[in-house]
């Protein structure tokens, strides 16, 4: 870095933040606040955190813990169901047959072989 840029950078630092230098041009930054503490919405022992993102309201493991609670009632729904049909049975059902005759084109002819 040569002595006229550091010179500069230095000559131009705000009292209430820093200066950042990008190519030859000087950047005010101002340092920005932490976010506020809040209390944690899910129920059992109050405690407090800080937001990542401005609609939070859960901290990070208690968030987690919802969702782990959430997924392990969708996958045990999803054990319950019952096995859908095979391709077969479904292709039997809407009136198709299997028995390896003739291929027909879209339009119901017989396809040329």
């Amino acid at each position: 870095m040569t002595d006229d840029r550091a010179a500069r950078l230095r000559a131009g630092v705000p009292a209430d933040g820093y200066g950042c230098g990008y190519g030859d041009e000087l950047l005010d930054t101002a340092p920005t606040a932490a976010p506020a503490l809040i209390a944690c919405a899910r129920p059992g022992e109050e405690h407090m955190f800080r937001p990542a993102v401005p609609w939070a309201t859960t901290c990070g493991p208690c968030h987690r813990a919802e969702r782990r609670a959430y997924w392990a009632e969708v996958h045990a729904h999803a054990e319950t169901a019952p096995e859908p049909p095979s391709w077969r049975g479904r292709f039997a059902a809407v009136g198709g047959s299997d028995d390896g005759g003739g291929a027909q084109d879209c339009g119901g002819r017989a396809a040329a072989r």
